[in-house]
């Protein structure tokens, strides 16, 4: 599992970069070909973020810098919260021992999340007939509301297919429910105020980052929205928004239907029921709407002609959590 630490315990060397320059590509644009490629363009983003926010001072040579409180990396190892109000990340909870009702059916492929190629990530499998071609275009902006957990499944299938991913301004994610949808901690960067200079910090995000996630941001202003926009698209990098922006090219809107678990004076909430739909110019003349469920498996899809109650699991990890550590739900 990954480490989320803020200065002084995080340091960065970039030995092979002192400059904050951008290593040349060496696969589509945003996307370098091999892990050393990402690495290295992953950590001069966070350099140049880091700059663009006034966080770090050049120095000549190889250098070793803190890390501001206003960026967090998340790195392998073990689990620390030094200072950032963010939760602890823990491995996501799998279904309850003996409970079947979570378990994929057998042929059913939905569960899967839909592969990605060059120019395409790929989605959950349950949300992919929300997508023109079943995938996420590189250099697109899709706008997501009413769930973080759908937020969260859709960077999750991506981190899952080796993308790296950069949240900013969105200090409250739960990081369990993160690590559960499948966001690997060891190529995620986390900026969780980005202040003022929000505009050049998530710019150089962009060009180190297969993956944005942006959350409420009022420093960007609608011509910032609209110049990052541009910025992914030569990048080939994907913007999930929490909030509207501008020239989204799909907008996903969650709303909750229904909730399960509770009896006559007892019981928890255990399932949501969401119905998501997607508009946009990127999308189908017509609106496209899918209904899922949502418990401590990750997103569901009901199994066609089964009781109200049967699930099937869609691109959740497995886990070794106990029934006892399991949340009762992910992320609302």
């Amino acid at each position: 599992m990954g480490t989320v630490t803020t200065a002084p315990d995080v340091h960065l060397r970039t030995p092979d970069d002192p400059g904050g320059s951008r290593p040349a590509p060496t696969g589509p644009p945003g996307r370098p070909a091999d892990p050393a490629g990402k690495l290295a363009a992953a950590r001069a983003a966070l350099t140049r973020a880091e700059l663009a926010a006034g966080l770090r001072t050049r120095l000549a040579g190889p250098t070793v810098v803190g890390t501001s409180p206003a960026l967090v990396a998340v790195s392998g190892g073990a689990v620390s919260d030094t200072a950032a109000p963010l939760a602890t990340v823990a491995t996501g909870a799998g279904p309850v021992p003996g409970d079947d009702r979570h378990l994929p059916v057998p042929g059913d492929d939905r569960h899967l999340p839909v592969p990605g190629d060059d120019r395409h990530l790929p989605v959950p499998g349950v949300l992919a007939p929300l997508f023109p071609g079943g995938a996420l275009a590189r250099g697109s902006v899709v706008q997501v509301t009413g769930s973080t957990s759908v937020l969260l499944a859709l960077a999750g299938a991506a981190s899952a297919d080796g993308a790296w991913c950069a949240l900013a301004a969105m200090p409250d994610v739960g990081w369990r429910a993160a690590a559960a949808a499948g966001l690997a901690p060891e190529r995620v960067a986390v900026v969780p105020a980005p202040g003022p200079d929000a505009a050049a910090v998530v710019g150089a995000l962009a060009d180190g980052f297969d993956v944005l996630v942006v959350g409420r941001c009022p420093a960007l202003g609608e011509r910032d929205r609209r110049l990052l926009g541009s910025r992914l698209r030569t990048r080939g990098a994907v913007l999930l928004s929490t909030h509207p922006w501008p020239g989204a090219q799909l907008v996903l809107r969650a709303t909750v239907q229904s909730w399960d678990g509770l009896g006559q004076g007892w019981g928890h909430l255990a399932r949501q029921e969401l119905a998501v739909r997607a508009t946009g110019r990127a999308g189908a003349t017509r609106a496209r709407e899918v209904r899922v469920h949502l418990g401590t498996a990750g997103l569901l899809v009901p199994v066609p002609g089964a009781p109200s109650s049967g699930l099937a699991a869609v691109a959740t990890p497995a886990s070794s959590a106990s029934p006892d550590e399991a949340p009762l739900l992910q992320a609302v």
